[in-house]
């Protein structure tokens, strides 16, 4: 099942290749999909800093039945989502400290982005159904 995957990143048009001699790979918004000798590992490169931190089971599960290009958006939702978590409690705590309108404008700026990118990838969603 994740072959199949694997051949619907390797043909996606907007995925970027990274090959080595011992695998092949594709990144597309955030997501790495690699196949090692013929065995295909899923990473969240947004997750766990310095090192890719592979998808969950119930993530791969998604990928397997619903295709690689909603697989990444199921991840990239999972992302968007824990960073507004994220971001939402740094506004919070600025308001609630130090209150410097500079940086609390700054933060609401970002989550405005953020905000805007989670709407775009749910807008990719429903185009694609």
């Amino acid at each position: 099942m994740l072959e199949q995957v694997w051949n619907q990143a390797k043909w996606h048009h907007s995925s970027a290749s990274i090959n080595t001699a011992k695998s092949e790979s594709r990144i597309y918004k955030g997501v790495k999909i690699e196949n090692e000798d013929g065995v295909v590992k899923i990473y969240n490169t947004k997750m766990c800093g310095d090192f890719y931190k592979e998808v969950s089971e119930e993530q791969y599960q998604y990928f397997m039945d619903k295709g690689y290009v909603k697989g990444v958006h199921n991840v990239c939702l999972f992302n968007y989502e824990r960073s507004l978590d994220l971001l939402q409690e740094r506004i919070r705590d600025e308001l609630g400290s130090r209150n410097n309108q500079k940086h609390y404008q700054s933060l609401k700026l970002m989550r405005e982005n953020l905000i805007n990118k989670y709407t775009k990838i749910i807008y990719e969603t429903r185009q694609q159904l």
